[in-house]
């Protein structure tokens, strides 16, 4: 999802969103929002978890996460679309562009409203809905209306702790089905290092004919750096293992990895660009024995169609043998598969 550029304003408004927590109080969303209804059940779901290594530079994402709820009374389908990550999002913040897409449908009853908020424990964080009053340019809402909201840019006094954003919905005659869709972008200001997770929770309620119930479904977002930037601190392989979207670039010169090998086994590691994120210049790839000493070297360089090389070796000794990724310039997310036969 590509949305109008808004940072000419958005620059200005970042220095108020930050209040100090020690000044405020806990309150409850729905007390505050919803005209009061008696909720004889609350379901939580497990969490559905998705996480990347954080960027340095503006790239593409492209992935998806979702959840699914199907039960006698509810079905409830939801989707978190992560776009793209964005190092210049304005006043010194990077961010993540997302959009949000939920459906819910009843046998009998109806749907009462929907409700999403979203929590991180991190001061320097926000997220922009892009002016929900605008909702008929930005939002699908069907047969659900707007009833409040407050964000990083907007409304922001109404904002509690770590809530950085909520949305609540109220579904407009009795209807047993919704859809709602919703651009959301997830910015924050830290140093490279640090790792930012983000709590969404997607709150459904409904009557099911006899009694009001509200189901929950929680996701956590996580973006951080990786630990593998040396021999020491290695991410230990299974074999016949493959790891996608691992990501090299910017502060992140190198990622190793290692696995335990005996003697006389043959061992193939293929490594690939993602190249519909984005280009770079070249990849070195290296094997170690475990006395340290290079038995393997490829460079991957740039070029037209796909992106991929291959390392083919047999084991002459027996412990960790260790893979190093060396960047040689630009960034990418890469897929590393490793099978090893006897």
């Amino acid at each position: 999802m590509k949305l109008s550029n808004v940072k000419s304003w958005k620059t200005a408004l970042l220095i108020s969103i930050i209040i100090p927590t020690s000044l405020l109080t806990a309150f409850t969303l729905n007390n505050l929002l919803n005209k009061p209804i008696t909720i004889t059940e609350t379901t939580t779901l497990e969490a559905t978890e998705w996480q990347i290594e954080r960027p340095t530079y503006i790239t593409n994402i492209w992935e998806v996460t979702n959840a699914s709820h199907k039960s006698d009374e509810i079905l409830v389908n939801s989707t978190i679309f992560v776009d793209d990550f964005d190092d210049d999002y304005g006043g010194g913040f990077q961010s993540l562009m997302t959009c949000l897409n939920v459906t819910a449908s009843l046998k009998k009853g109806f749907i009462y409203n929907l409700n999403i908020t979203f929590w991180e424990n991190y001061e320097k964080s926000l997220i922009d809905l892009y002016q929900p009053q605008e909702e008929t340019r930005n939002y699908e809402l069907g047969n659900l209306t707007i009833e409040g909201w407050a964000y990083g840019l907007d409304r922001w006094w109404l904002l509690r702790g770590n809530l950085k954003c909520f949305i609540t919905l109220k579904a407009v005659n009795h209807p047993r089905k919704i859809q709602f869709s919703m651009p959301a972008e997830w910015a924050f200001k830290s140093p490279e290092n640090q790792t930012h997770k983000l709590e969404i929770f997607i709150e459904v309620t409904y009557f099911n004919g006899t009694t009001y119930k509200r189901l929950i479904q929680p996701y956590q977002l996580k973006i951080g750096p990786d630990s593998n930037n040396s021999f020491e601190t290695a991410t230990e392989l299974s074999k016949n293992q493959t790891l996608k979207k691992l990501y090299i670039g910017g502060y992140d010169k190198n990622d190793y990895y290692k696995i335990y090998l005996e003697k006389d086994h043959s061992v193939q590691i293929y490594l690939e660009e993602e190249t519909s994120s984005l280009a770079i210049a070249n990849i070195n790839i290296s094997v170690y024995d475990p006395n340290g000493i290079e038995k393997a070297y490829k460079t991957l360089y740039p070029g037209p169609g796909p992106r991929y090389t291959n390392l083919t070796l047999i084991t002459d000794k027996t412990g960790y043998w260790y893979i190093r990724v060396e960047l040689g310039g630009g960034q990418c997310f890469y897929t590393l598969k490793i099978n090893t036969t006897k």
